[in-house]
């Protein structure tokens, strides 16, 4: 990929398209979806940047434009000081020191219902198995939890669910009632004050459909919350969403067969901190 070094002389977000003056000359380029959403805000007109394109040519109003990969900078120049909008390599050092907090870490996964094969507008999802790992700042496990919990609004629970999870209603049965796990729930949050690591944000809105549904009060703010996927995106500049056991993989893990099983997913999620916390460190060159 070709890294671009420039400022911006023109935006057109209506086609996605800016023109960036290089040395004495102006080229364009267009953006993604995904980098308007995300950089718009910061893109104005005599702001510096730097970016990677790829050989990817688009031609939108007439103009020929290469396609943006991603952005590594976005600063101006404010009479002698230079400001940074944008600025990768502090991200990543931002991530390095959230990587290496200090606090008791909880692993957490949740597993919900599904719908039935033909979808209903009145059906809810709701949580119906758990897998939680505890550690301290040292990476000791201090606690393992796992169960299954009855549904609320939907007890019964839809084939399209029995098949993926692998799983029957005498499982359902006889799990634990709402009421006891937020109790149980409660009392590890409390006695271990975590870090909550999650993969995606999917846990975090079923966690809140969970006190909502059931009427209890909000244990786990967003800001307890650490969704390992996005800070995992952020550090090398993803775009799109990355599967937890693909990212697994990556690491040079080999997994037979995911099972959707909540603790076994919440023991992977801590193993990919670990090895990314170890891989970051060493792109940073930074010692553990």
């Amino acid at each position: 990929m070709r890294v671009v070094i420039g400022s911006i002389r023109n935006i057109h977000f209506d086609c996605r398209i800016i023109s960036i003056r290089i040395k004495n000359r102006v080229e364009y380029f267009y953006l993604q979806g995904s980098l308007v959403k995300k950089f718009s805000k910061y893109l104005i007109r005599g702001r510096f940047v730097t970016f990677k394109v790829t050989d990817e040519h688009k031609t939108i109003n007439k103009l020929k434009a290469l396609k943006i990969d991603s952005f590594t900078k976005i600063t101006m120049q404010r009479y002698r000081e230079k400001v940074d909008y944008y600025n990768l390599d502090v991200v990543k050092m931002g991530i390095y020191k959230v990587m290496h907090t200090k606090r008791n870490k909880m692993f957490l996964d949740l597993e919900l219902s599904m719908h039935p094969y033909t979808k209903s507008e009145k059906f809810v999802q709701e949580i119906i198995q758990i897998g939680i790992v505890i550690e301290n700042n040292q990476g000791k496990v201090l606690e393992e939890y796992s169960t299954y919990v009855k549904p609320r609004l939907y007890p019964k629970i839809t084939i399209r669910t029995k098949k993926f999870l692998k799983i029957d209603q005498g499982t359902i049965n006889r799990g634990i009632t709402a009421k006891i796990f937020y109790d149980q729930f409660k009392k590890l949050v409390d006695q271990y004050d975590p870090i909550i690591v999650i993969w995606g944000k999917n846990d975090v809105i079923s966690l809140q459909d969970f006190y909502q549904i059931n009427k209890f009060r909000n244990i786990t703010p967003r800001e307890k919350f650490l969704n390992l996927m996005q800070v995992y995106k952020n550090f090398y500049n993803f775009k799109n969403d990355v599967g937890l056991f693909k990212c697994f993989e990556s690491f040079g893990n080999i997994l037979d067969k995911q099972k959707h099983d909540a603790l076994e997913d919440a023991k992977i999620t801590r193993l990919v901190f670990e090895h990314f916390k170890v891989e970051s460190s060493t792109i940073l060159n930074v010692a553990n």
